[in-house]
Parts: C-alpha cells; sequence; structure tokens
C-alpha cells in the first residue's frame, strides 16, 4: 500500500481503484439491500462517496498527464475516459497506469541507490559528480558546430564524424557522432579502450528520426554534450526546438512525442525521453568520474566511406592527423552486432557492451550487482550463465535498460534470446 503514495502516479492508481471498490459496492450491495431489503441508507452513504471518487479521479487524470507529460491521445483521453464505463479503472489500472507506475518508481529507486552509492563511506566520491567545472552556453548554436541551416546538420571542417561497429538502441533514432579536437591535438593509443583525449575535446551526439521514419520531414531530438576540461568531462543535453534551427540546453530532461515507422514495417507513437543530468551520470559513470562511452577504439576500428571507397577508420584518421597510433592491428574490433555473418556470441557480446555494459561493469554504476558485461571481460567472470533467464526477461518486458529508451529492441532481444539458447543452463536455474 505504500508504494500507492509515493509517486502521483501511484495516488492517481489509488484513486481508480477506489472508485473501482465504489462502485462494485454499491452495485452489488448497496443497491440490491435498498430494492430486496429496504435499506437505503448505504446507497445514500456510497453515492456522494463514488461521486465524489469519480471526480476526484477525472481532476487527477488530467492533472498527472500534464505532469508526467503524457501524450493525451495515447494515454490521457484513455485514463480520463475509463471512469465512464463500469470498473473500467481497473482495466486502465492493470494496462497503463501499473506499466507507467512500475517505470516511474524504478526510476525513483534507481537514483536513490545512485544517493546512496554517492555519500557511501566506503568510496567517497569527489567533489564533481554532479558539478560541470564548466558553464555551458544556453544555445547548441554556440557551439557553431553546424554550417549553413542547423537542422541539415553538416559539420564544420574541424568536427569530424566518428562511425562505430556496435551502436547505443535508443527507440530506433539515427545518431551523428562529432568529434571536435583543439588546433594541433591528436588522439593518442591508450590501449583498446578509450583514446586518451586532449583538454578541450567536444564529442557531440545528436539524435533524429529520418525522414524515412517518420514519413515526413526528419525530426531532431536532442544533441549531447561531452567537453573535457581540467582532466574532467562536462555534459550538457540540448533538446531542438520546434522550428528546428536550434537546441536550447536542459538539465531536467524532457519528453518528445513523435510517430515513426519502426524497422518491423509498424507504426509506434514514441514518448522519447530525453535524459536529465542525473541520467547522464548513471550512464557515464566511471569510478567517480564521468567518461565517454562509444568511442573506443576498438569500437572505431572499422571500415568506412570516403568518396565511395571502403577505408579503414582508424588509418584514415590517422591520415588526417587526428590520431596517434604506432600500429593499427594491435588495436582489438569489436565486430558489429547487426551483423549476421558474425558468430552470436560475438554479435550477443557487442550489444551488451554498448547497451549495458556503461552501467554493468567494474566501475559501472551497477558494479555491485555482480554482472560485468563489458566486451573485455573473460566469459566465465561476466556472470551471464546465472543470470540468463533474468536477462531475457527483464529485457522482454522493458525493464532493462532501465535509462534511455522506451521501446523494446526486438532485433536486439532475438540476438541475446539466440545466445542464450547457446548457454549450458546453471545449476541453480
Amino acid at each position: 500500500m505504500k508504494k500507492f503514495f509515493t509517486t502521483n502516479i501511484g495516488r492517481l492508481r489509488l484513486l481508480g481503484i477506489l472508485e473501482g471498490v465504489s462502485l462494485l459496492i454499491l452495485l452489488f450491495i448497496a443497491v440490491p439491500l435498498k430494492y430486496f431489503a429496504g435499506y437505503s441508507n448505504l446507497v445514500k452513504m456510497l453515492g456522494p462517496i463514488h461521486g465524489a471518487l469519480f471526480l476526484l479521479f477525472v481532476f487527477n487524470s488530467v492533472s498527472v498527464g500534464i505532469q508526467e507529460r503524457w501524450k493525451f491521445w495515447k494515454t490521457t483521453w484513455k485514463v480520463v475516459i475509463s471512469c465512464l464505463i463500469p470498473f473500467g479503472t481497473f482495466y486502465i489500472d492493470l494496462s497503463i497506469l501499473a506499466k507507467l507506475h512500475q517505470e516511474k518508481t524504478a526510476k525513483g529507486l534507481l537514483f536513490l541507490i545512485m544517493l546512496i552509492g554517492l555519500v557511501g563511506c566506503s568510496n567517497p566520491p569527489s567533489e564533481h559528480y554532479y558539478k560541470n567545472n564548466i558553464d555551458f552556453p544556453k544555445k547548441l548554436s554556440a557551439f557553431k558546430i553546424f554550417k549553413g541551416p542547423m537542422s541539415q546538420l553538416k559539420p564544420q571542417k574541424n568536427a569530424h564524424l566518428l562511425q562505430l561497429s556496435s551502436i547505443l538502441f535508443t527507440d530506433y533514432t539515427e545518431k551523428q557522432r562529432l568529434l571536435i579536437l583543439p588546433a594541433n591535438t591528436k588522439l593518442v593509443f591508450d590501449g583498446h579502450e578509450l583514446p586518451n583525449f586532449p583538454e578541450g575535446t567536444i564529442i557531440a551526439k545528436t539524435f533524429y528520426y529520418s525522414a524515412h521514419q517518420t514519413g515526413e520531414d526528419q525530426k531532431i531530438i536532442e544533441t549531447r554534450i561531452l567537453k573535457k576540461n581540467a582532466g574532467l568531462w562536462n555534459v550538457a543535453t540540448y533538446v531542438w526546438n520546434e522550428n528546428q534551427d536550434d537546441a536550447d540546453l536542459t538539465y531536467d530532461g524532457a519528453t518528445v512525442s513523435v510517430t515513426i515507422t519502426n524497422p518491423q514495417g509498424e507504426s509506434k507513437d514514441i514518448d522519447y525521453k530525453v535524459p536529465s543530468g542525473e541520467d547522464c551520470f548513471v550512464c557515464h559513470r566511471s569510478a567517480k568520474d564521468l567518461t565517454p562511452i562509444g568511442p573506443k577504439f576498438r569500437n572505431l576500428n572499422r571500415s568506412i566511406s570516403i568518396g565511395g571507397t571502403a577505408v579503414p577508420q582508424l588509418e584514415y584518421f590517422q591520415k588526417e592527423g587526428l590520431i596517434d597510433i604506432a600500429a593499427r592491428q594491435s588495436v582489438t574490433k569489436l565486430p558489429s552486432y547487426s551483423d549476421k555473418s558474425v558468430p552470436i556470441e560475438q554479435r550477443a557480446r557487442a550489444y551488451f557492451e554498448m547497451n549495458c555494459a556503461h552501467c554493468h561493469n567494474s566501475n559501472g554504476f551497477a558494479s555491485g550487482f555482480g554482472l560485468d558485461l563489458s566486451y573485455e571481460t573473460s566469459y566465465d567472470k561476466t556472470g551471464i550463465l546465472t543470470r540468463k533467464t533474468n536477462i531475457t526477461h527483464r529485457m522482454t518486458i522493458h525493464d532493462m535498460p532501465k535509462l534511455g529508451t522506451t521501446q523494446v529492441d526486438k532485433e536486439g532481444l532475438k540476438i541475446i534470446q539466440k545466445y542464450m539458447e547457446t548457454l549450458k543452463v546453471a545449476p541453480s536455474e
């Protein structure tokens, strides 16, 4: 019962349940007593109570919908109309509100765990957990990343496109990744992990839906900025405006509603979640610091098209003076999990690397859960086998990932399910 009082959705659920219960008592106890036993006091008492609960549920449905930024034609109207149908509040609780409540409380629990971790005495954090050491501009245009109309996403000459072997799934968005280095600096090879980035490096990642996906115009949602200053990474998120000519700084997150056609040809109404500052910290945490996630050398070790010709990306970067690496052959390679010619184990591990391991690694936010999904971690130390049923189940019901998506990645789930079928059953299962 306590869970119903901790969030606005929980309180709305409680009102709906009480409204439905009051109707049950009214119809199946009070009314029969009135007409068959001549006892009308219960009807007189319950009638106004039921009416009050009805009005409170309607009012709170609209209020919570506004607070939670529900899409009206997808969610709010269904919740409101449910109380006009006998016992409809029970149905709407099971079909919509319970899931939304679970997501809300899960995120709250995640944040609580994060706070506990921050104040824990065993590994006291540095002061910069929630503090950038620079002030970000209010507008994305201040960075001068793009030339011409910003909506065309044409990078300036000093903004270099990064292409990854395996990518993060974010509700089917396309992504543009740009690297901006200060003049006369390079990325330095420091193993197969992240490069040694020079001071002043900017990494810009823009999330958008293509015209093919929307069936109309391209829809740019957000641009995330990482900037290195005084040895620390600073993070900010910019939400693009309706005119698609600039983006505004936000640390509070946002919801952007869009309808797309997914790769399976299905029309999807998506309430895209732009991350808050706390969300950014959760995913980009490495021990006590924030770090980039995707542009590791092994994930950059792939072919790209230059003038219609396939060339190794790292060799091209070295030729352009962007990296300092002695021998490319010493760099391992992360496979593309979308490449069906790659063995299923490697595909699954690559998927885990890009979609799960930023939290589930020895230095990540979820390091205490005994599951290390980093690609370089040997299989016997990952914890995958003993948790394979739980992993698949939580991905299926969209209980994982906790942040960054609102949709189940159907293709990614198929890869993981196929991989799990190849594993021997753990003795504990």
